[in-house]
């Protein structure tokens, strides 16, 4: 069974328009980062608080509600099947969305680690 998973044609058009998407969002993530966030308030995203919180949570809940939550999907998806040769992962809308998500996912890394 002599079978294309992907349209090449299709592929080059999504792909132009995925990277496009994907360098339009780190140019606006650049130009966030060229502005202070901590010399003016009004300038930039951040605004005071008008009520600071009396009690935050403990620790041990913070980790169960990550226990719960988060870890499950991380052992989901290291569980996966990998590999070229299944359809779902090998399909147009897989390899445009994968490409997607690690864009996005490289922004918000670089946002999280900025001073």
């Amino acid at each position: 069974m002599n079978r294309r998973l992907i349209d090449v044609r299709e592929l080059r058009r999504h792909s132009k328009e995925t990277v496009g998407f994907i360098h339009r969002l780190l140019n606006m993530q650049e130009r966030q980062l060229e502005r202070s966030a901590d010399t003016d308030s009004t300038i930039s995203h951040l605004r005071e608080l008008s009520v600071f919180p009396l009690l935050g949570r403990e620790w041990p809940e913070i980790l169960s509600i990550i226990e719960e939550s988060i870890v499950p999907c991380v052992r989901f998806e290291k569980a996966r099947r990998r590999g070229g040769l299944w359809e779902v992962e090998a399909s147009l809308p897989a390899v445009l969305s994968e490409a997607i998500v690690n864009g996005m996912a490289a922004v918000g890394l670089q946002w999280a680690s900025c001073p």
